[in-house]
């Protein structure tokens, strides 16, 4: 037999091997980076858009409209049925000048599943409440100002505490 030729052969499969791993390290190298590109470039435009919200008023003139922590009856649409929807408490994270976001509540107990959080002393602002509501926390509702019916309360501070640091940032919007 000749083994020239075989360890010929094996050394080129294996430098092949070599040139693959290099080839693939490198394509995961560069993956990273991009990666790591992108979520610095979504970090900064957070930030930016961040900087936008502020813990008061602008000015005076929105003095009336509905502020962050507050609990606001508002009309909140069904994603089954587009024009349909329901007049329910709801909880402000963000007030712009002529619109509101908001995390919508239920009165069905939702204390076994994580994407709901309780809202203590419902009562304080539903007399007719014999136990405490629930916030969904996975879905941002934006609200216009026609979907406005009238303020319901304060929301409690360790709730709202809980609910600034998972919907970051909360506020007045403070943009143009």
């Amino acid at each position: 037999m000749d083994t020239g030729t075989s360890d010929a052969g094996g050394l080129f499969l294996l430098g092949f091997c070599c040139l693959l791993v290099i080839a693939v390290v490198g394509v995961i190298v560069t993956l990273v980076n991009l990666n790591s590109r992108k979520q610095a470039e979504r970090d900064r435009e957070r930030q930016r858009w961040a900087a936008s919200f502020g813990n008061a008023p602008p000015d005076s003139s929105w003095r009336k409209r509905p502020a962050p922590g507050d609990i606001w009856q508002v009309w909140v649409p069904h994603h089954d049925m587009p024009g349909d929807g329901k007049w329910r408490p709801a909880l402000v994270i963000r007030t712009y000048w002529n619109q509101i976001e908001v995390l919508k509540s239920t009165g069905q107990d939702k204390s076994g599943d994580n994407r709901y959080l309780e809202i203590l002393n419902t009562r304080g602002w539903d007399r007719r409440r014999d136990r405490n509501s629930y916030l969904y926390l996975n879905e941002v509702y934006t609200v216009d100002d026609g979907g406005l019916d009238r303020r319901r309360g304060r929301c409690d501070p360790s709730v709202w505490a809980r609910v600034q640091s998972t919907h970051y940032p909360t506020g007045w919007y403070h943009g143009e």
